[in-house]
């Protein structure tokens, strides 16, 4: 964010000095304190400033106008923000969170006019393509959960009926859509299927009311089938909008995954995964040749999966991307992938090595002990 600000001629009023935004960083509290002077804010380019900078100003202090007009810039333009704070400038609580960078340039009258009148026209443009945008007004409701279902979740049994709950609230002007209820279907998470398990394996009320503040509540929800038979694929719930006249409005809106399991053992074993060796320990950085893992129990289904851990970042090899063979529960068979920093194969000196770990998981959560595996720079390959 440093600028060099000596090399900028702030006393030549015949042009215009424009901030232009070019990356993303967090500034300082004493960017807009000790670098802006008196400012003249071009409305027509809301992505640019103009400035006009006296010396004589010992304050240098930003008007309060200029300060919301620049809040609603960034606005308009969607700029990436960590988070939208509508705080004023005076605290620089907007500008600590956004993500914006101002580089200074300079321009002549002409350049500065032809720069001006194309950044409006790209402005309108967007602006005209905005407002032809047609937007439901169920875009515009939202679904806060209060209560999200257990990653997992035990199925009933005929003896026991074992029951889970969501709770969660609807931000938006649901009444006026005539939204009166709210239900839940079943859908498969984490994985590239399109198919849809079948909804009579989701038990209890389906369909709940809506409270005049927008909240409501599945109190008794209830898994019939485990994810064994279902190759082994997670679950979650989608929730759909129910209009008094029994119209469903599908949304975007659904739970975090959950696994369905029957005994606990299946837990167990699921997370308990043990590493015996590696066909082989060693391995060029361009990768290439077929390696293969022993261990216990290597439980196919969508989340199993092999990784590289090194120190350049991590390497996945997906079972579901027909990455890994699963030969048996014991023992799987891949091709060694190339290391993350190819460019180090031929910087390295021949034989240098880089130790990286290998393990496996079942479900993306627990994983198994490490097994070493070694890359080393080869000329030859």
């Amino acid at each position: 964010m440093d600028f060099n600000w000596d090399n900028i001629d702030m006393t030549d009023m015949n042009s215009f000095l424009a901030f232009e935004t070019v990356q993303t960083f967090s500034p300082s509290d004493e960017y807009f304190n000790s670098n802006y002077g008196e400012v003249n804010y071009e409305d027509s380019a809301p992505n640019s400033y103009d400035y006009n900078y006296n010396q004589s100003d010992e304050n240098m202090t930003m008007s309060n106008e200029l300060q919301q007009d620049i809040y609603n810039s960034f606005q308009a333009m969607e700029y990436s923000l960590y988070e939208q704070n509508r705080g004023d400038f005076g605290n620089n609580s907007f500008y600590q969170n956004s993500k914006v960078k101002m580089e200074p340039k300079r321009y002549n009258n002409n350049q500065y006019q032809d720069m001006m009148n194309i950044q409006q026209n790209q402005y309108c443009n967007q602006k005209q393509i905005k407002s032809e945008q047609k937007m439901e007004p169920e875009d515009e409701l939202s679904i806060y959960l209060l209560k999200q279902p257990s990653r997992e979740i035990r199925t009933r049994t005929p003896s026991e009926n074992r029951t889970f709950t969501i709770e969660g609230k609807i931000t938006g002007d649901f009444l006026e859509i005539d939204i009166y209820a709210i239900s839940v279907k079943l859908q498969y998470s984490n994985c590239k299927t399109t198919s849809i398990p079948p909804q009579k394996i989701l038990g209890g009320n389906k369909i709940v009311p809506v409270q005049e503040d927008g909240s409501f509540i599945f109190d008794n929800l209830c898994m019939c089938e485990a994810s064994t038979k279902h190759e082994e694929k997670e679950f979650c719930l989608q929730f759909i909008f129910v209009k008094s006249d029994s119209t469903e409005i599908e949304t975007q809106h659904s739970t975090t995954p959950f696994y369905a399991y029957s005994h606990k053992k299946v837990l167990t074993r699921r997370k308990n995964i043990n590493l015996r060796a590696l066909s082989s320990s060693y391995g060029p950085m361009s990768g290439g040749g077929e390696i293969h893992v022993v261990g216990t129990p290597f439980i196919k289904g969508p989340a199993l999966r092999i990784i590289f851990r090194t120190p350049h970042g991590e390497i996945i090899l997906k079972y579901e991307d027909e990455d890994v063979e699963r030969y048996s529960e014991t023992v799987m068979f891949f091709e060694l992938p190339p290391y993350p920093r190819p460019e180090f194969n031929s910087m390295l000196p021949e034989g240098t090595e880089i130790k990286t770990e290998v393990v496996v998981t079942n479900d993306g959560k627990h994983y198994s002990p490490p097994l070493e595996f070694i890359y080393y720079a080869s000329k030859s390959r």
